[in-house]
């Protein structure tokens, strides 16, 4: 029986430094067998978008994602969950302020 597909979870952190720790720290979990859990990662930051088509999770910054994810699919994105590191520096004047 095939694994039923899970929408993608969306981390959100104030920073390009901490998405790229935590896209790689994410990278590296793995099951009990050692095989890799998440198939695909997706990191937006200012400066790059990688973002595979079957994606399990994508880390990125507020505005990055904002850009990225409404500019390649205009009906949006569906996702599991989300989860927002430092949510206090969403209302700042700047990423990484």
């Amino acid at each position: 029986m095939a694994a039923l597909r899970r929408s993608p979870t969306v981390v959100v952190v104030p920073s390009a430094p901490l998405a790229w720790q935590v896209a790689a720290m994410f990278s590296a979990v793995k099951d009990e067998n050692g095989r890799n859990l998440m198939n695909s990662i997706a990191i937006v930051v200012p400066e790059q978008v990688e973002m595979p088509n079957d994606f399990d999770i994508v880390v990125g910054t507020a505005t990055a994602l904002e850009s990225a994810l409404t500019l390649k699919r205009p009906n949006g994105f569906k996702f599991d969950y989300a989860v927002f590191d430092e949510v206090h520096d969403l209302q700042t004047a700047g990423e990484g302020s």
